[in-house]
């Protein structure tokens, strides 16, 4: 293994711990996702004397944490992005040392594909909530008035009856 890939996986650990210290502030009911996001950074440095296993594991734990970033943005695992794209550089970083054709294709292409697993699940039955619908009562003529005859509509109660007919709800 190159220092250059060292290097760059041992960067790839540096701002994997910050942006860990930064969501242990920021939310520490979330601390034991950011923990083993960065942890898993980690993995790679510990192949230091098998080069291609090196490379090999830079680029699926470096694939691997973008697809968990994309899964968990909305909890703050967007933050390992920059973590990941440097576990990817340091997979390619030494000319001589560098992983499969098959699994440079294959880590990102099962990546994308849990990806969209996750995003393009049909929802679960079991957790359907109920959807409760309101009249709207806000508009509603409370009777006739006064001065008007009954039995016959007023243009604005006519344009109401029609708006709410419409689903404008106005």
């Amino acid at each position: 293994m190159s220092a250059r890939q060292w290097g760059w996986a041992l960067a790839a650990v540096v701002a994997a711990a910050l942006v860990t210290a930064f969501g242990l502030v920021m939310g520490p009911y979330l601390a034991g996702l950011f923990i083993i996001s960065a942890a898993a950074v980690a993995v790679p440095l510990m192949m230091r004397n098998q080069p291609k296993s090196f490379a090999r594991a830079c680029l699926l734990v470096g694939v691997g944490l973008l697809a968990w970033a994309m899964i968990g943005a909305v909890i703050g695992m967007f933050l390992f992005i920059p973590a990941a794209l440097l576990l990817l550089v340091a997979a390619f970083a030494a000319a001589g040392n560098r992983p499969g054709a098959w699994l440079t294709l294959a880590a990102p292409i099962a990546a994308a594909a849990v990806v969209a697993a996750f995003y393009l699940q049909p929802p679960d039955p079991d957790q359907r909530t109920a959807t409760v619908v309101q009249r709207d009562t806000r508009h509603r003529h409370p009777g006739p008035r006064p001065g008007l005859r009954p039995g016959l509509p007023s243009a604005q109660g006519t344009a109401a009856r029609l708006r709410r007919h419409a689903g404008l709800g106005l």
